[in-house]
């Protein structure tokens, strides 16, 4: 009976057609794609600086899509091993056979590696165009493509019910739309990064002291007041890695005094790590210290200088990972206390 269930099943299979292959190994890579990219906005945007600055790069999409497409295809084949098929595959009815004996792990890893090399041409365009015409050519002439004649794979195809052919165009439509609407929103990204790359630094008056700075574009800047009615000024990185606040209070009272009523306010949205230091910089009392604010993964750091009676603070946020921002950070940093005391 398991024999005669065989030859029924075998019957009902034909051998993939190109067109039907390339959309599902498309569909697949895509969705694949997206889950890693999903994936590294957790882990790698919060802890390496070179992945971040690939993605705030212009016109990155073809590098993107060359560095995750090896790793995309690495975790189709373990999709593979794990369910039997890919999502892209199994929709359009698609199965990978060995010829002689069960697929394992390390075939559909090889496979995956012949795809990669000999299908998309590592991903650099124009010769993926060329790797694509050879397979399919191969197809067409009734040859197994070079990768599944090396590993000893065939690929068949089961014929599609109405109900099929319709689930498989809406789940395709879907992630095709959702890629098409990424690379849109990639693409104005990309223009205002551009913009701003291309735009001169501005010049901002700091409204106490008169004295004007030179600001880099990538700082938003904007104006507003605290729930005491205290105004302060705003600055943050155009992909919010960093946000830089200035503000100013005024009493006749002591550094230390201050600095015990100033922790005290902001008990409930910063927590430091310790006490800070005190110390004297161009004969003015400062107070320093590190911690982080309530609700954001990151690093604060304040710094308040007492010039006369007025004490003047700086509060810089920053988020993984930290070397990013640290020189962006650093260079307005002394720009707004050059704002306030002229070195």
């Amino acid at each position: 009976m398991n024999d005669l269930n065989t030859n029924i099943d075998q019957l009902s299979l034909t051998i993939a057609k190109p067109w039907r292959r390339f959309f599902a190994r498309n569909f697949d890579l895509y969705l694949e794609i997206m889950l890693l990219s999903i994936f590294a906005q957790f882990t790698l945007a919060k802890y390496s600086t070179w992945y971040v600055n690939l993605i705030n790069t212009p016109n990155n999409d073809i590098v993107i899509a060359i560095i995750f497409t090896p790793f995309a295809l690495l975790l189709d084949a373990i999709i593979c091993q794990l369910f039997g098929n890919s999502l892209g595959k199994y929709l359009l009815g698609i199965e990978v056979r060995k010829i002689k004996g069960q697929l394992s792990l390390q075939d559909w890893i090889n496979r995956s590696g012949g795809v990669w090399f000999n299908g998309y041409a590592l991903g650099f365009p124009l010769f993926n165009i060329y790797t694509f015409l050879k397979q399919k050519g191969r197809i067409d002439k009734g040859q197994p493509t070079t990768y599944d004649e090396r590993g000893g794979f065939q690929v068949f195809a089961r014929e599609l019910t109405k109900f099929q052919i319709v689930r498989a165009v809406i789940l395709f439509s879907l992630v095709y739309f959702l890629v098409f609407g990424m690379q849109v929103y990639t693409k104005e990204q990309d223009r205002a990064v551009q913009k701003i790359d291309n735009s001169p630094p501005y010049t901002w008056q700091n409204p106490v002291t008169g004295i004007e700075i030179s600001v880099s574009p990538i700082w938003k800047y904007l104006t507003a007041k605290n729930g005491d009615g205290q105004p302060y000024w705003q600055f943050t990185e155009t992909t919010d890695h960093a946000a830089i606040v200035l503000g100013i209070e005024t009493g006749i009272i002591d550094m230390s005094t201050y600095v015990d009523l100033f922790r005290k306010s902001v008990s409930s949205t910063m927590q430091f790590n310790d006490g800070g230091r005190f110390f004297e910089l161009n004969g003015f009392q400062v107070w320093e210290a590190y911690g982080a604010m309530s609700g954001v993964d990151g690093r604060l750091k304040v710094q308040v200088r007492q010039i006369g009676n007025n004490f003047w603070r700086v509060v810089t946020i920053q988020t993984k990972p930290y070397e990013f921002s640290d020189q962006k950070v650093s260079a307005l940093e002394l720009m707004l206390w050059k704002s306030i005391q002229p070195m």
